[in-house]
């Protein structure tokens, strides 16, 4: 979510990052193979006795395990969605990052190491897009060179195409592979 959820983060525990905020979910399995989450609450902390630190570093430890990552060239998702069994041309141009579940998949930002061993698969430095809370898109850096363009396209898309429950930032983000490190890229 972003930091803008004022009236939200007001009653649910959460952490800075960027100009993000984490949130924390309960996943539950309804029937097998069907999973659902609930929001954690500030009163869920006070019924089961625990802190937001606490809280953070069990979901720092096992988010990455029971929401797997899943990176997925675009050019592999549009093929295997649109014409089974063709090839849809140059790869390496644009990846999708989600998890195994395909809920909450932005969250894969944070993992761990996760970052860092994705620029060794695409080459190097990438720009994250937050597609919404559910995936991030990547683009090498060395495709994108007009940050202003990538703005206006995120926030355009934020405006025309995301519900606001679904929507993480009109802001996109860059990952410096040498510093292993991410900045926010603001208009």
């Amino acid at each position: 979510y972003t930091k803008n959820s004022v009236e939200l983060l007001e009653n649910v525990p959460h952490r800075s990052y960027l100009d993000l905020a984490i949130t924390y979910h309960y996943i539950l399995e309804i029937s097998p193979g069907n999973f659902g989450n609930i929001l954690v609450r500030n009163e869920h902390l006070d019924m089961w006795g625990v802190g937001e630190e606490l809280l953070y570093k069990v979901a720092y430890k096992n988010t990455p395990f029971l929401l797997a990552p899943v990176l997925t060239d675009i050019a592999d998702m549009i093929s295997d969605k649109l014409m089974p069994n063709s090839d849809m041309g140059e790869k390496g141009i644009m990846y999708v990052l989600h998890n195994e579940k395909k809920s909450f998949g932005a969250a894969c930002m944070l993992y761990p190491k996760l970052l860092f061993d994705i620029s060794k698969t695409i080459g190097g430095d990438y720009f994250i897009i937050p597609s919404s809370i559910h995936e991030l898109i990547l683009l090498p850096s060395r495709y994108v060179a007009d940050n202003g363009y990538l703005l206006k396209t995120i926030k355009e898309v934020n405006q025309t195409v995301l519900n606001a429950e679904e929507m993480l930032s009109d802001n996109a983000y860059f990952y410096d592979s040498k510093v292993q490190e991410i900045t926010t890229i603001t208009g």
